[in-house]
């Protein structure tokens, strides 16, 4: 009975030595307790479209000469667009005078969307306007004609020359400007200004 006894007091024993073991581990041994936060991060990039033309100041030389002939006169300007915008983008034009003129007289040009015919046959043709080119940009009716036609650069409105659907770099086109004159056309020095505005598309 003793031996039975000591066991049973040794086993006892043994049992609280193991709770206060698990005790302890349970002490230094606790559950993870996790929190969570989100950083919301935004940024913006601006669209933005940008052109440039070369050259700014252009001469049509000489369109009547001092005995009295007739020469059509034609100048280019080099333009270089670049752009962001998804929707891509659009250059208008639009001249300051309705034509070109000395003050007194106009070398008109058509009304606005309307082209004409630069001519120096016989006493040559009132006539003045713009056609572009490019190889990668579309351009716009009526500025997409050839030879001596061009477009109207009117002072009523501003029109659509060129247009992408698509955002660009480093994109080209040449704008030539034309006139011609009828010989007895007041003398003197003749200008208009014409003004390109680039767009993004809505």
């Amino acid at each position: 009975m003793e031996t039975i006894k000591n066991i049973a007091i040794t086993s006892l024993v043994l049992s609280f030595f193991s709770i206060f073991l698990l005790g302890l581990a349970g002490i230094f041994v606790l559950p993870h307790s996790v929190s969570a936060e989100d950083i919301n991060v935004t940024a913006t990039v601006e669209e933005w479209v940008s052109f440039a033309v070369s050259p700014t100041t252009t001469d049509l030389g000489t369109l009547v000469d001092a005995s009295g002939n007739v020469s059509i006169g034609s100048a280019t300007s080099g333009l270089t667009l670049n752009s962001n915008s998804f929707d891509g983008y659009s250059v208008s034009i639009q001249g300051a005078n309705g034509g070109l003129e000395n003050g007194i007289y106009l070398i008109a040009t058509p009304a606005a969307a309307a082209t004409t015919t630069c001519s120096a046959a016989g006493d040559g043709t009132d006539a003045y306007g713009a056609q572009a080119t490019s190889a990668t940009l579309t351009v716009q009716s009526p500025f997409n004609v050839s030879g001596d036609v061009v477009g109207s650069v009117a002072s009523s409105s501003s029109q659509s020359l060129l247009s992408s659907a698509y955002s660009t770099s480093s994109q080209s086109a040449i704008l030539t400007v034309k006139a011609s004159a009828n010989k007895f056309d007041a003398s003197g020095s003749y200008s208009d200004t014409l003004t390109l505005t680039a767009l993004p598309n809505p």
